[in-house]
């Protein structure tokens, strides 16, 4: 056995049908929960990367402040970062209603 892997039957499932069945659950929750980590992983590193972003820009405007040019289009990109958010709040849900 594998752990982390559902086990339905242990004895062999020996009506076809029934055993393909077993074979394609086993297999989609196989997929959902792969999909539920990459999903998870992206988020991270997104969060990684703007709490990175947050720190490079507030230290580029301590060292200058002239530089109105950059903290516009900085905080264009922030509001874009936040509307990504919502859309894959969505997504998760999707996914948790699937199981």
């Amino acid at each position: 056995r594998v752990s982390g892997v559902r086990v339905v039957r242990v004895t062999r499932v020996h009506n076809r049908a029934l055993r393909e069945r077993f074979e394609r659950a086993a297999a989609a929750r196989a997929e959902s929960k792969k999909a539920e980590q990459r999903a998870a992983k992206v988020r991270r590193i997104e969060r990684r990367a703007r709490a990175t972003a947050r720190l490079s820009r507030s230290a580029s405007d301590r060292s200058s402040r002239s530089s109105s040019e950059d903290s516009s289009s900085s905080s264009s990109s922030s509001e874009s970062d936040a509307g990504s958010d919502e859309e894959e709040d969505e997504e998760e849900d999707e996914e948790e209603d699937e199981e």
